[in-house]
């Protein structure tokens, strides 16, 4: 048994198994055509029934409303195709518009920004980085660095900014060369410099791009000091909340694009 949209079809006896709806093949000079089981009025290798419910074509393309424009049915799809129950205005779309394409299949950042809208919903609501996802996942796909990486260090730093004064918009604790926050001038601006600075020095320079690499333990990781063990926590505890590589902290989507 098949399904052929309007009706179910028994291939093995070459015929619907409910009887057509509407009369519209209908004709006196062809008695085949009152058989309302019939596909294509018992001619498949000569006609089209696409909708189960009438003959749409012959094999040349002429479709049954083209030769008979004077059938009530007919008329009536021509001048409104779309009314309920119109199948066929004779120009062979069965009098209903294109089926709207598919939605586009989300791309990996579509997914990343998903996944980490989805963390600062569930572990930080109310941080004022949570606007800033987009900016998240520009600047990690422009220094190759894992977005998640990005946050996971805001969290482990700052509790993603809850902690730091928003005159600074350092949630990354970033120091200058006197041991001093940096001041950014907004949330957008630390996480392209941060992420810049990740992607050219601990992974560029150093290769630093594991996480037991990346933030404590080796001259010139990200973190030094007693407080360190705590935070590292955090971050490991972020990064596998997002189900992010350990092993690997460069962006996962960059080697997906052309």
């Amino acid at each position: 048994m098949d399904y052929a949209d309007q009706r179910y079809y028994a291939s093995a006896y070459g015929r619907f198994n409910t009887v057509d709806p509407t009369r519209i093949n209908v004709q006196l000079k062809n008695p085949g055509s009152w058989n309302s089981y019939a596909y294509g009025n018992g001619d498949p290798a000569g006609h089209n029934d696409p909708s189960g419910r009438y003959v749409d074509s012959d094999s040349d393309g002429t479709s049954y409303c083209s030769q008979f424009p004077d059938d009530p049915e007919c008329a009536v799809c021509q001048d409104l195709p779309d009314s309920p129950g119109c199948i066929g205005d004779g120009d062979g779309d069965q009098g209903q518009q294109p089926a709207a394409p598919p939605p586009p299949l989300p791309t990996c950042d579509d997914l990343m920004a998903g996944d980490l809208t989805e963390y600062f919903a569930s572990h930080y609501p109310g941080s004022p980085l949570a606007g800033d996802v987009s900016a998240f996942v520009a600047d990690g796909d422009l220094d190759d660095v894992d977005p998640r990486l990005l946050v996971a260090l805001a969290a482990a730093e700052s509790s993603l900014g809850k902690n730091v004064s928003t005159a600074s918009h350092d949630a990354w604790g970033y120091l200058n060369k006197k041991g001093k926050l940096i001041h950014f001038s907004s949330w957008t601006q630390g996480i392209s410099v941060i992420a810049a600075r990740i992607g050219t020095y601990q992974f560029g320079k150093l290769g630093y791009t594991t996480e037991a690499q990346f933030y404590t333990g080796l001259t010139g990781s990200w973190c030094s000091g007693t407080a360190c063990a705590g935070e590292n926590s955090v971050l490991v505890g972020a990064l596998n909340s997002m189900s992010a590589n350990l092993n690997n902290l460069q962006d996962p989507c960059a080697v997906l694009k052309p």
